[in-house]
Order: C-alpha cells, then sequence, then structure tokens
C-alpha cells in the first residue's frame, strides 16, 4: 500500500511540474538537432576489402647437389600478414605517396586512414574518412591500387627465386633418373649368370643398392618439383577483394542523436522537477529555545 502511495505522489509531482520536464526535454532535442542537422560536419567513408600477398614457403623440398642435401625455405615478407600489412597503410609515409598520385593534400583532419584486420580471417579492411565522399573514394582507391602495386617486387622477386630452385630440382632429378637407368642395367645384366664371379656379383650388389637410393632420390626430388610449380602458381600480391563502392554517411548519425538527447533530456527534466519540489518543500519549524535562568523544579 506504501508503494502505491508513494507512486502516486512521484505522479502529481511530475504533474505539478510538467512544464519544467516538457521544457528540458524540447530543449535537449532542439539543441541535438540543430547540431546534428546544421553545425556538425559530415563524414563520409570509403573502404575496401584486401586480401595480403600469397608467398610461397618451401619447407619439403629436398635438394641433394654435390654439397649433400638439405632443406631450402623462404621467409614471408611483411606484405603476408595482415598485421604488417596494417601498418604499412596506416603509415605516414605510405600516406603520403597514395596522396601524391591523386593530388590531395595531406592536411591535418582532412580525412583519417584505419586499416583492421577482419576477425577470423587473414583480410585487411581498409577505411578512410573524409567530409567529401568523392575525397574518401578517391583516396581509398589510391592506397589500394598503391599497395598492389608495392607488393608486385616482393613476390616477382620470389617468383624468380622459386624459378631457380626449380631449375636445380629438375637437373638434379634428371641426373638421379640416369643414375636410375644405369644401375638398373648393370643389375639386369648380371641377373640371369649362373656363373657369376664375386667380383660381379660384388658390383650387382652396389647397384642394387645405388638403385634403391637413386629411387629414393628420383622420389623425393619428384615432390620436389611438384611442389616449386604448385608454389610459384600460387604466388599473388595483395588483391583486393571488394572495392570501395559508394561511400555512406557515418556521422553525424543525426537519428540517433536527436533520440539520444530525447532520452537524456527526459531523465534531466524528471530529475529536475524533483530538485525543484524539494527545495520549495516546507521545512520543519524548530522548537522555540528555552528561556534563560528557567528549569523544571
Amino acid at each position: 500500500m506504501e508503494d502505491e502511495i508513494d507512486l502516486r505522489e512521484y505522479f502529481a509531482v511530475m504533474g505539478r511540474r510538467k512544464w519544467t520536464i516538457i521544457g528540458v526535454f524540447l530543449v535537449a532535442v532542439i539543441v541535438a538537432a540543430v547540431l546534428s542537422f546544421f553545425v556538425l560536419p559530415p563524414v563520409y567513408e570509403a573502404s575496401l576489402l584486401l586480401q595480403p600477398a600469397r608467398s610461397a614457403i618451401l619447407g619439403s623440398a629436398i635438394l641433394v647437389g654435390a654439397e649433400g642435401t638439405g632443406n631450402r625455405r623462404m621467409e614471408g615478407g611483411v606484405y603476408d600478414d595482415p598485421n604488417a600489412l596494417a601498418s604499412i597503410v596506416e603509415s605516414e609515409g605510405f600516406i603520403n605517396r597514395a596522396m601524391s598520385k591523386v593530388g590531395v593534400n595531406h592536411e591535418a583532419g582532412s580525412f583519417s586512414v584505419k586499416a583492421t584486420v577482419v576477425r577470423n580471417t587473414q583480410l585487411l579492411r581498409l577505411s578512410v574518412r573524409a567530409g567529401d565522399p568523392a575525397q574518401a573514394k578517391r583516396i581509398a582507391d589510391s592506397i589500394g591500387q598503391l599497395i598492389v602495386e608495392e607488393s608486385m617486387p616482393s613476390i616477382e622477386a620470389r617468383r624468380r627465386i622459386l624459378q631457380r630452385q626449380l631449375v636445380e630440382v629438375s637437373g638434379l632429378l634428371e641426373t638421379a633418373r640416369r643414375t636410375a637407368i644405369e644401375a638398373r642395367s648393370v643389375v639386369e645384366s648380371r641377373l640371369g649368370r649362373s656363373n657369376a664371379s664375386p667380383d660381379e656379383l660384388l658390383i650387382r650388389s652396389y647397384a642394387l643398392s645405388a638403385l634403391g637410393s637413386a629411387g629414393e632420390t628420383y622420389s623425393a626430388l619428384l615432390t620436389a618439383q611438384k611442389d616449386l610449380t604448385l608454389q610459384i602458381n600460387d604466388l599473388q600480391p595483395v588483391k583486393i577483394i571488394v572495392g570501395s563502392g559508394s561511400p555512406v554517411l557515418v556521422a553525424p548519425r543525426k537519428a540517433m542523436n536527436v533520440a539520444l538527447a530525447a532520452v537524456l533530456g527526459l531523465m534531466a527534466g524528471v530529475m529536475l522537477a524533483f530538485f525543484q519540489e524539494f527545495l520549495s518543500a516546507p521545512r520543519p519549524e524548530a522548537a522555540p529555545a528555552p528561556a534563560p535562568g528557567t528549569h523544571d523544579s
């Protein structure tokens, strides 16, 4: 019952102070609308979706030469890593180079560039914000094209390295093939002879061993050749997956700003109404002080 009475009192206070609540509410809405529609400058965003470069990493190709057997590996570059690529795109030097291509002065606050890695992917989202939609699109396209161009020399350098390795492996593969043919010829020439001498038997044994080793080497080199061919075909510079398209208005969010101001204005008006009610409430009178010299007997 007490809760019901208190609730009625609250509504009674808001009824008495309704003009205060309405006034604060309208002021908040009008100020937000004026700022959003007439004062705050518009901000447009153009975005690109980039795929980092794909460079070959050779970890299983066995290269056999005069100095023995070993593995060769190509280390990944900055254009392969989306995080490193984001740092490049946001660097001042790179942005200045991109701006010189489109004739835009990189003035402070004229536009902003942000590169973020798309969650759970290796893709990079490049966003450019500017007050002019055409400028935002032009800058985004220029940055995207420049990062693609600058990633190409690195990819071509890796292609040349892999192609040299492929030539080397192909030569070793041919050598292993000839060795296997010669060893097989020796084995077959002495395989059916019943009166073979001990030396001939020893030669046949060595030939069988060489044939087995040549076969293993040939298989490993054939795998390496296929691996190198696949990696050369898979090489790719940075690629634009999704173009900039039409820039979108990202600020100010006029409807959201007005709605938020309406909620906050209503809350502030109610609080001000209760504060006014508190100040205007009558204060209880203090009890008169006893006269000096009087006391109860």
